[in-house]
């Protein structure tokens, strides 16, 4: 009789361990960790780092196009018992504020709303050059790139110089940096030497004063006749400015004559 006993409490141990152990089986099931649906598609951005079948602690990870701005929400949502954790992502055009008005530019090319990737182009105004900076800047994430352009006044001239028996033209006060006046003689007058344009360049005119004398037209006679020579270079009529070339008829010695204001100048050559 205590046989049968001790079998019986032993078979009732066993039923009740072999119970406990399926209850922890179906347990365990209950709370076998439970996949997520799609990850969310979020406007303006990309995802990466997750695929389908979203598996419990799968991560997908979130980041704004380029010309977009975070606003709020998560970078990274995680599958969690069928749920993603997390904000959605919100993201934003980028804007700048506005463009720097900068001193002596006009600016153009940009409006408002100044949105990502906006130029704005500079240029210097009239009568001022470009000391340094850029002339184009673009929004770029909320800043604008480059460097405040920088010009400077042009270095102007004072009036230029008066030239004696000559004409100016081709230039008005204010007289700006590279600009330009042309000489020319007066009628009855020639020029002998001199340029005939004057260049306003950092405050100063460059360039020779031309030099006109009077003589215009005027003829020489013929060249003297020198003995035992003979003249090539020049003929009839002889104005000024021309060149005769005497050479010696035994073929040693040369010199040159100019028709210099109606009269001949130069060294006469002697010739033996």
């Amino acid at each position: 009789m205590k046989l049968l006993r001790c079998l019986l409490l032993l078979l009732l141990i066993a039923a009740l361990v072999l119970e406990s152990d399926a209850w922890r089986r179906r347990r365990r099931r209950r709370r076998r960790a439970v996949g997520c649906s799609t990850a969310p598609s979020l406007a303006y951005t990309y995802r990466s780092g997750c695929s389908s079948p979203y598996a419990h602690g799968e991560r997908c990870y979130y980041r704004c196009y380029s010309g977009y701005t975070q606003v709020s929400g998560s970078t990274t949502r995680t599958c969690s018992n069928g749920r993603w954790t997390g904000y959605n992502l919100v993201c934003r055009a980028s804007t700048c504020s506005t463009p720097p008005t900068l001193a002596y530019t006009t600016r153009t090319g940009c409006s408002y709303p100044y949105t990502n990737w906006e130029s704005c182009f500079y240029r210097c105004n009239s009568g001022y050059t470009q000391v340094s900076g850029s002339t184009v800047r673009t929004c770029s994430n909320g800043g604008w790139t480059g460097y405040n352009l920088v010009c400077r006044r042009d270095l102007g001239c004072s009036s230029p110089p008066t030239v004696v028996n000559t004409f100016r033209s081709g230039c008005y006060s204010p007289y700006t940096n590279g600009e330009r006046c042309y000489y020319r003689c007066r009628p009855g007058y020639t020029p002998v030497s001199g340029g005939t344009v004057k260049t306003c360049s950092n405050g100063r005119w460059t360039g020779t004063n031309l030099d006109c004398r009077r003589g215009s037209g005027l003829r020489c006679p013929a060249p003297p006749t020198l003995a035992n020579t003979y003249v090539t270079g020049c003929s009839y009529p002889y104005t000024h400015g021309e060149r005769c070339y005497y050479h010696c008829r035994s073929g040693y010695g040369s010199t040159t004559k100019m028709c210099y204001y109606g009269y001949w100048s130069g060294i006469t050559l002697v010739c033996s």
